[in-house]
């Protein structure tokens, strides 16, 4: 049984405990199950990175040539940790897209080497935050919208933020992502303080926007291919990457020949999220990502959500469908008047799911 502020040292009943007690117990229970799904993908990341190294020494041996099989092996992880969104699993259909390499600089290959390994360290360290935000000030001129958030989103859990319109949602995204600057307090991502560490937080990261933001005039292969040079992807991981996500979306690999700004907004919005993937982050931040979306796509990105998740990975949405966040999320955070009001654990206490709707009217006077 928990001890929570009981100097005496007695065992403290559920029933007797302060709703304080009670908070800081469903957190501290959410953190270790989050934890532990952590813990489990990163031994077995760790294990398939070895056995890979391993292979990789044998075939150098046997003067096979390492280039051509690395991108494979590599890739391998065990069956049952591996996230379908993750690996590309189905040949993808035949395509008139050029099939030249990202185009990459030299600097660029460099920092993107040193930005990697600085991430492989941070997960070898199991991060107990995924995202921290504490006492986070944030001004529009007179206008104050965050007035002293606190957030902690743990490794492995799909988080809901909700609110209504212009209560501060996007704006702790876009300071999260260091989009925008904020008067006071700070932000980690990854394990990296978002203002210190910009660069490195920002490839621990996958983020869409609530509006499709691209190049429009490029085609949508240039797009994609833009995006894969900025993370050094080698030739291999962007082909298989975007290939697979395109066909998880439902995105017409034949449209990416086309230029950007003749795309439909849903169309806009599936080339946005699979840009935000194609280097397989740790942690994904969405936006009102359903907007535009035909149901189709809807109920696919709902499930590569959920896949992301249960696989040690984080993704940070927020969405005005009730509906969605109640059933796919772990925790939600409700905002209002600059602050986190509430946090429920939809998985500790499942009642609260079906009445989600009614707790936010509730938060705003409805």
């Amino acid at each position: 049984m928990a001890k929570l502020n009981n100097p005496q040292g007695k065992p403290t009943s559920p029933r007797t405990m302060t709703p304080e007690e009670r908070q800081k117990l469903a957190q501290s229970q959410a953190r270790a199950r989050s934890m532990a799904r952590a813990q489990a993908v990163a031994r077995a990341q760790a294990n398939a990175r070895a056995q890979a190294r391993a292979r990789l020494a044998a075939l150098a041996d046997e003067g096979e040539e390492i280039a051509a099989v690395e991108e494979t092996v590599l890739n391998e992880t065990p069956k049952t940790e591996a996230p379908k969104a993750e690996a590309p699993k189905t040949e993808a259909p035949k395509t008139e897209v050029p099939k030249t390499e990202a185009p990459k600089t030299e600097a660029q290959g460099a920092e993107a080497a040193r930005v990697n390994k600085a991430s492989e360290e941070k997960e070898g360290e199991l991060l107990e935050y995924a995202v921290r935000i504490r006492d986070l000030h944030k001004s529009y001129g007179k206008k104050t919208v965050l007035k002293g958030l606190n957030l902690d989103v743990y490794p492995g859990e799909l988080f809901g933020f909700i609110g209504r319109n212009g209560i501060g949602k996007s704006t702790t995204i876009d300071c999260m992502i260091g989009a925008k600057r904020f008067n006071s307090g700070s932000i980690t991502v990854g394990g990296y303080d978002i203002q210190r560490e910009a660069l490195d937080a920002k490839y621990s990261y996958g983020y869409v926007a609530s509006e499709p933001t691209c190049y429009e005039v490029m085609t949508g292969y240039d797009y994609l291919e833009f995006v894969a040079s900025v993370y050094g992807l080698t030739e291999t991981e962007f082909a298989g990457n975007y290939k697979y996500l395109c066909n998880r979306l439902q995105l017409n690999l034949s449209e990416l020949s086309h230029q950007i700004g003749g795309y439909s907004h849903g169309m806009k919005q599936k080339l946005c999220l699979v840009a935000s993937l194609l280097h397989n982050p740790n942690i994904w931040i969405l936006d009102e990502p359903t907007v535009g979306l035909d149901i189709m796509a809807q109920e696919e990105l709902k499930k590569m959500m959920r896949e992301y998740a249960n696989h040690g990975r984080t993704v940070f949405v927020t969405s005005h469908n009730i509906e969605l966040v109640s059933m796919i999320c772990d925790r939600v955070a409700i905002i209002n008047d600059g602050v986190v009001k509430a946090i429920y654990d939809l998985n500790r206490d499942p009642e609260k799911r079906g009445q989600l709707a009614r707790i936010f009217l509730e938060t705003y006077g409805g």
